[in-house]
C-alpha cells in the first residue's frame, strides 16, 4: 500500500508538470506573437495536435517537445521540459539582443543627425545664394540668373544622397 500512495503522488507532481508545460507553450506563442495554427506549423505538428495540447485533451508527446526545442533554440531544454529558470539557454544571448538594439538606436541617432547637418547646411546654402542675389540686385540693377549647385535628396529610411552638377552655368 505505502508503494501505491508513493506512485500516486509522483503521478499528481506529473500532471502538475504536464499542466505547467501547456503554460509553458502559450508563453512561448505569447512571446512570438503566434497563434496556435501558425506555432503548430512553425514546429511541424498538424493543427489538431496543437489543438488538442492547448485545450488539455492530450499532453504533448516527446516528438512535440522536441520539435519546440528545435525549433525554439533559444530556449532552455530545462525550462520546456520542467520549468526550470532561466526561459533561456544564455542570459547573454538577451544581453546581446539587448546591446544591438542600443547600437541600432545610437546609429539611427547619428543618422538624424547628420541628416539635420545636411538640413542646416543645406539652409544656410539657400541664404547665402538669397544674399549673393540681393548682392547682384545691387551691383547690376537686374536679378540673377539661378542655377542648380547643389541638390539633396532624403529618403524616408533616413539616408540621403547630395547631387552636384559637372559644371555651374550661368547665362
Amino acid at each position: 500500500m505505502f508503494i501505491f500512495e508513493y506512485i500516486n503522488v509522483n503521478s499528481i507532481n506529473f500532471n502538475i508538470i504536464i499542466e505547467n508545460m501547456k503554460d509553458r507553450i502559450i508563453q512561448i506563442m505569447e512571446q512570438e506573437g503566434m497563434t496556435s495554427a501558425r506555432f503548430a506549423d512553425s514546429i511541424g505538428v498538424q493543427r489538431a495536435i496543437m489543438s488538442h495540447i492547448l485545450s488539455g485533451r492530450n499532453n504533448p508527446s516527446l516528438d512535440v517537445l522536441l520539435k519546440i526545442i528545435t525549433r525554439f533554440d533559444y530556449l532552455s531544454t530545462d525550462w520546456v521540459l520542467f520549468g526550470k529558470e532561466p526561459m533561456f539557454k544564455h542570459q547573454q544571448q538577451l544581453t546581446k539582443i539587448e546591446d544591438e538594439e542600443i547600437e541600432d538606436d545610437i546609429s539611427f541617432s547619428l543618422i538624424d543627425q547628420e541628416n539635420e547637418e545636411c538640413q542646416i547646411l543645406s539652409q544656410q546654402e539657400e541664404e547665402n545664394n538669397d544674399k549673393e542675389e540681393k548682392i547682384h540686385k545691387r551691383s547690376f540693377g537686374k536679378p540673377s540668373i539661378k542655377s542648380v549647385t547643389k541638390i539633396v535628396v532624403f529618403y524616408s529610411d533616413n539616408t540621403f544622397e547630395n547631387f552636384l552638377p559637372e559644371r555651374h552655368v550661368r547665362k
